[in-house]
């Protein structure tokens, strides 16, 4: 009985590039990515959230820096280290330090959710980003 051979050429460039990918999709390009997905959900948080100076509006950020996070934003990452989040900062110029009390409520004021709401309605556009963004990442890396 005879063998069949087959030689595939090339494989040996795509196994290098195979390699790359990881650096290709480091820290940086997931923090990026993370950060450009994280605004969606920011941009309607900052239409959703009542007024009333106007400090909470522009305490919503989108940040891989927490500045006293308590609980009031949301985190977003890929499974790794990379986390960003998004919602009001504490002890920022405009200071956000009451925007739990206005998502959730108190004994004496109603919620007025704002978090969870721009969430809930961006998250298949947020998935879809990180989903192209990271396609995009990982077809430029295999291009060398």
């Amino acid at each position: 009985m005879k063998r069949l051979t087959a030689e595939v050429e090339g494989l040996d460039s795509l196994m290098r590039k195979l390699d790359q990918l990881p650096e290709a999709i480091g820290e940086k390009v997931q923090r990026q990515i993370l950060m450009d997905a994280g605004e969606i959900i920011a941009e309607l948080a900052r239409d959703l959230v009542p007024v009333d100076t106007g400090d909470l509006r522009g305490s919503i950020t989108v940040s891989d820096t927490i500045v006293g996070y308590d609980g009031q934003g949301l985190t977003l990452g890929l499974g790794g280290t990379v986390t960003v989040y998004i919602g009001p900062q504490r002890n920022s110029k405009p200071d956000g330090w009451y925007g739990h009390l206005v998502e959730y409520g108190t004994i004496k004021m109603a919620a007025q959710p704002f978090m969870r709401p721009a969430f809930d309605s961006t998250k298949g556009q947020v998935q879809s980003r990180i989903r192209n963004d990271l396609a995009a990442a990982i077809a430029k890396a295999a291009k060398g």
